[in-house]
């Protein structure tokens, strides 16, 4: 995670999180077992994910941020496709889920943390925020 680091304590903070939750998800997708035996996990990384991308937002609103739609479209995004796994894994519809957690979740997190949290963490820090 030290490669991920931003220099912005709230937001390192909460992706050192984020990404256990997404750990420990699709190490449970991999297990045997019914889908929607994920449904806890998935609304525990929902919930974090929601309180994540709303500190970003303010963040970004108070320091007005150029930058912020186009990182917040990228947060609703992704929150809606997890949202719609959380509802596929309650349904009848069953595919190998451990394939279906990882190719939406994956590489996400760090890819967004490196792109979009990382334009905003420069912002940031040249903003006084740390």
């Amino acid at each position: 995670m030290a490669e991920l680091a931003l220099g912005i304590k709230a937001m390192d903070a909460d992706h050192v999180l984020l990404l256990g939750q997404i750990d420990a998800l699709v190490e449970q997708a991999r297990s045997p077992g019914p889908s929607d035996r994920l449904v806890p996990a998935v609304e525990t990384l929902l919930g974090s994910l929601r309180q994540h991308f709303a500190s970003e937002s303010a963040l970004m609103h108070q320091h007005a941020f150029e930058g912020r739609e186009a990182h917040e479209s990228a947060h609703h995004a992704f929150l809606a496709a997890l949202e719609g796994l959380r509802a596929n894994l309650s349904s009848s519809y069953r595919v190998p889920i451990d394939k279906k957690v990882e190719l939406l979740i994956g590489d996400w997190l760090q890819l967004h943390i490196e792109g979009y949290d990382a334009i905003l963490a420069r912002f940031l820090k040249a903003a006084g925020v740390h």
